[in-house]
């Protein structure tokens, strides 16, 4: 069955086409859009370079995105996992539809206490309520924003919290210690999360991807050196002090 939509995670899209040119990233996302659509990729060069509006030296490092599905289509992973996402979804809602939508819950009767209505207490006004109201929300963000700001790493280093969770541990370790090993001036924390945006993009990187990776990262370190004006991580802890 075809969709005529997908979600769209933009923060792993955002990691994912972490060095690639602008033109690169265009034509990546025409190639998804022609996967969707028609659920596959051709493999001819030829029919890509179309598709894609791509260079040929471009394409080739965009289908790295790519795995081979036969011997004349080619698939993005991540993508057909979305599609999965989408045909359970659907077929659920389709079940559902079917029984005359959604089954009410406890079929309109109230269950514990009446007084409490969505998580607020219209009873007794001393009693603690289940969640701020009013200013509260915006009080308690710029107090742990500014206790937090001194306390957290450079952007250099920051990771999307909720992709943190998506790598194996022991192989953060281990990836961890190798970028060590190459560049020793790393902090724990820092080699972590290198590690952990390594692991993201490749599931076992080797000595010389992660040796390429640790170059990358010096000449960026000496860039910012050279030009303290664009230093970001110099402009965050100033602003922290």
């Amino acid at each position: 069955m075809e969709y005529p939509y997908f979600p769209f995670y933009v923060k792993d899209f955002i990691i994912g086409t972490i060095g690639m040119t602008t033109e690169e990233v265009g034509g990546y996302m025409k190639l998804l859009l022609y996967q969707w659509d028609k659920g596959s990729v051709p493999a001819d060069e030829e029919e890509l370079l179309s598709i894609s509006g791509l260079k040929i030296k471009n394409l080739k490092r965009v289908l790295k995105k790519f795995n081979k599905c036969g011997e004349e289509s080619l698939k993005n992973k991540r993508l057909e996992i979305v599609r999965g996402e989408v045909e359970a979804t659907y077929t659920k809602n389709r079940a559902n539809g079917a029984k005359g939508g959604r089954p009410p819950k406890n079929h309109g009767k109230p269950t514990g206490n009446p007084n409490k209505t969505h998580g607020f207490n219209v009873g007794n006004p001393r009693e603690t309520q289940n969640e701020p109201m009013g200013g509260e929300i915006e009080n308690q963000i710029e107090n742990k924003t500014a206790t937090n700001v001194a306390e957290a790493p450079p952007p250099e280093f920051q990771l999307p919290p909720p992709l943190h969770d998506t790598v194996d541990p022991l192989a953060v370790d281990r990836v961890s210690m190798q970028l060590k090993t190459y560049m020793p001036e790393l902090t724990k924390e820092e080699a972590d999360l290198e590690a952990k945006t390594i692991l993201f993009k490749v599931a076992r990187p080797g000595p010389s991807y992660i040796a390429t990776w640790v170059k990358n990262l010096r000449e960026k370190r000496a860039e910012r050196q050279a030009n303290p004006e664009t230093d970001l991580e110099a402009r965050f802890l100033k602003l922290a002090k």
